[in-house]
């Protein structure tokens, strides 16, 4: 599933952060993991259920780079959600 696009400059370094909370439920998260396409260099943090984030910077101007979250959570089920970050001048 797609989340939508995120814009950004090429110097600007920005969190991004996804609540999975209406997916979820009751359950919690044991592990996310987070991929870009090359290009985009990407900083995963702790995730704190039932949200999980990531630091991303760099990129070239005018490109669109994609961007996925994998979830694991407690109960085994997998969960995967992705987005485009848009690099721009701004």
């Amino acid at each position: 599933m797609l989340f939508g696009d995120r814009v950004k400059a090429p110097a600007d370094v920005v969190d991004i952060e996804l609540d999975w909370s209406s997916l979820i439920d009751t359950d919690a998260i044991a592990d996310s993991q987070w991929t870009a396409d090359a290009g985009l260099t990407l900083a995963p943090q702790v995730a704190t259920s039932p949200k999980t984030k990531a630091r991303i910077s760099g990129g070239a101007v005018d490109t669109a780079y994609a961007v996925t979250n994998t979830v694991t959570l407690a109960s085994g089920q997998t969960f995967a959600r992705a987005f485009r970050v848009l690099v721009r001048e701004l």
